[in-house]
């Protein structure tokens, strides 16, 4: 399903949000779940949380055209913002030059943390020399 093409019957869904603005909202909320359910499962997670920020969104503006443009601000930061779609188009790019004879999508940069240590209260440095024996 999230490959194929959904059909969308618009003036249905119109008709039903002017007539009952409450069973449109239902049917929606069903709508999308049932595509988020259809995805991998790997992936229904992320689905849900960016599902959540859209409908923050629509709920904090104050009309739905400012809704719709904040969601739009949204998604072209995703696109173009740090770390978004187009960084790591132009990574990909710049691997693919480097390596012509390595599949493109085999690439996975390279992750980097510092592990930082906690400074421990003296009930918990207690636990943690028991967790240890």
């Amino acid at each position: 399903m999230p490959n194929a093409i959904v059909k969308i019957d618009f003036e249905n869904w119109s008709k039903l949000a002017e007539e009952n603005p409450q069973a449109f909202e239902e049917r929606r909320v069903e709508a999308i779940q049932k595509l988020i359910e259809s995805c991998p499962q790997d992936q229904q997670q992320r689905l849900s949380c960016l599902q959540w920020r859209v409908d923050q969104v629509r709920e904090r503006s104050k009309t739905p055209l400012a809704g719709c443009l904040r969601m739009s601000k949204m998604m072209w930061d995703r696109v173009l913002g740090k770390g978004g779609l187009m960084t790591l188009l132009d990574r990909l790019s710049v691997y693919s030059k480097a390596y012509p004879n390595q599949p493109a999508l085999a690439y996975t940069p390279p992750r980097k943390a510092q592990v930082l240590r906690m400074n421990l209260g003296k009930r918990e440095a207690e636990n943690e020399k028991i967790a240890r024996i």
